[in-house]
């Protein structure tokens, strides 16, 4: 078997080498800048990462720096609410910090490393899709620069402006906020921000790529092929403490295949098998029982588009421009040259975009576009291909690929070229002296203190005090299904200091209330109840940290 793969590597060396120096290089270079941990604090790369990575932050440093029977008491926002989040890659993280490497390193190269493995993953899949080296590198482009036509919005803000703007385009150009769209880049969207998520399609596009190369090889033996297939079961089985969304598209799209080639099922059982036991066991162990509400799921025909079919198919023009479109013109034009395991994923494919454009699987609309992507992705190798098709024609064909190749690409180079310049928008998710306090903290209070803070997605209390919060970023605990309303409602009610404050505070078992800049501006905070009945425990010149267990006695 390990022959036959060297032979592989060996017979693709080129492309493999023209992938890791060309988008091998750009992931390295985001990655490698995307934390800075300066002297005044722990600043990131993007506004998106602001937005996720102090959650994956709290995560990680909870598995560095906490005891692992303490590990899953609790959600970092949500103190009554279970530790459901995909926290693989965050443990990951956690591991090395263990081992005594920086915060920096810690995220960086754990995310290069699946980086690099994805682009190497999802080339071994296209290839197999598309028989064409040159047509899997292009749907690897087509991926990455993935967004609609907002670049003719771009030249015309050229032409008001000038041409200084390609060094730093001024906006994101493939948002369409009227969708709940908000970042047409796959890359500035879910790659970068979205730790979970690369993990997530890294882990399943390998394991698609195995199990189709197992079932369809005639080159290995019996035996080797059932290893393959056990790998890939293994794989899979730890999916759902992973990704959830690319668990789903993984379990669905092997389970097409297993079903249209029912008759190898002896050689799917080596790949069912350890993937429903270790799946099913991750499942009931960290992912069951954690959603708190009833209507989870949602029933949304046509996703976000606001009217009928017409509006439906506006939507995806302005979102994914000329994909769709070029896709089934690629597959017009080669289905019958197609094999049935290549009709196969195109088919599932399809079909995770229709479910998707009437089920949604989370609160957040927008998250469905963890699924959109993956269809994305195989929609882009039947899009190569026609493009590959018509360079091969006479000057009129050529002319048409570069037409379509160019928009395509244009809004994701414009996108990835602002994303490039991360001295452009670097912000500042914690202050120096916030995360000093929040140490003093950790080492200080009892490890399932309760804190009562304003519901802020970078609360230092979460992220480096390591303590649960009564309520952490709404949003976040509405997507993930918990029942926060009653709980929001009492923190308010604490916070301005009713007549039965002191009681609600004992119901919420909160050990220290945290007084601060947004305590203060968005929760109308009565200092003078606090000041007036409990001992500041700890305090900065931005936070007031009141001691209130004597109520808990």
């Amino acid at each position: 078997m390990w022959s036959a793969l060297k032979g592989i590597i060996f017979r693709h060396r080129i492309i493999l080498l023209v992938i890791v120096l060309t988008w091998g290089v750009y992931f390295i270079a985001l990655f490698a800048r995307m934390i800075d941990m300066r002297p005044e604090g722990f600043f990131v790369g993007h506004q998106n990462v602001w937005s996720d990575w102090a959650l994956h932050t709290a995560q990680a440093n909870t598995f560095a720096f906490k005891s692992p029977d303490q590990w899953f008491d609790y959600h970092p926002l949500f103190a009554d609410g279970k530790f459901t989040y995909p926290f693989l890659t965050n443990f990951i993280s956690g591991m090395l910090m263990r081992l005594g490497f920086s915060l920096s390193f810690s995220f960086a190269a754990p995310s290069i490393v699946f980086v690099l493995l994805l682009l190497l993953g999802m080339y071994a899949l296209l290839f197999q899709i598309t028989w064409s080296k040159t047509a899997s590198f292009l749907a690897m482009t087509f991926l990455f620069l993935s967004a609609g036509f907002g670049f003719i919005d771009f030249f015309k803000d050229i032409a008001d402006n000038g041409w200084s703007l390609i060094q730093y385009p001024p906006k994101d150009y493939s948002v369409a906020r009227q969708y709940d769209w908000y970042a047409g880049n796959i890359s500035v969207g879910l790659l970068i921000p979205q730790r979970a998520f690369l993990l997530g399609m890294t882990l399943g596009v390998w394991i698609l790529a195995l199990f189709y190369y197992a079932s369809s090889t005639r080159v290995l033996t019996e035996r080797s092929r059932k290893k393959l297939m056990c790998i890939a079961g293994c794989v899979a089985g730890i999916m759902p403490i992973a990704h959830a969304h690319s668990f789903m598209v993984v379990a669905f799209t092997t389970a097409l295949m297993s079903l249209v080639f029912w008759r190898q099922w002896r050689l799917w059982i080596w790949f069912a098998v350890p993937a429903t036991i270790l799946s099913a066991f991750f499942y009931l162990q960290f992912v069951a029982g954690g959603i708190q509400r009833e209507h989870f799921l949602g029933w949304s025909p046509g996703w976000t588009a606001p009217g009928g079919l017409w509006s439906w198919i506006v939507m995806w023009l302005t979102l994914w421009g000329l994909m769709i479109p070029t896709t089934i013109v690629g597959l017009l034009l080669f289905w019958e040259h197609f094999d049935k395991r290549q009709r196969t994923i195109f088919f599932a494919a399809f079909l995770i975009f229709t479910i998707a454009n009437f089920v949604l699987f989370q609160p957040v609309r927008w998250d469905n576009t963890k699924l959109f992507w993956w269809s994305y992705l195989i929609f882009s190798a039947a899009a190569a291909l026609t493009v590959v098709w018509l360079w091969r024609q006479r000057w009129s064909g050529k002319i048409l690929s570069v037409i379509l190749v160019t928009t395509l690409t244009m809004t994701g180079i414009i996108e990835s070229i602002r994303l490039q310049r991360i001295d452009k928008h670097t912000i500042q998710v914690t202050s120096d002296e916030d995360i000093e306090l929040g140490l003093q903290i950790r080492r200080s209070t009892d490890p399932s203190a309760r804190f009562l803070t304003a519901p802020q997605h970078n609360h230092f209390i979460m992220v480096w005090a390591l303590r649960p919060i009564l309520l952490g970023y709404t949003a976040w605990a509405w997507n993930y299904g918990f029942k926060y309303e009653q709980h929001e409602a009492d923190m308010r009610r604490i916070y301005v200091g009713v007549s039965e404050a002191e009681v609600l505070l004992r119901n919420h078992r909160i050990s220290y209330v945290v007084v601060g800049p947004t305590e203060k501006y968005d929760l109308h905070v009565n200092e003078n109840f606090f000041q007036s009945r409990f001992p500041v425990a700890f305090s900065n010149q931005n936070y007031q940290v009141y001691d209130t267990r004597a109520l808990l006695r």
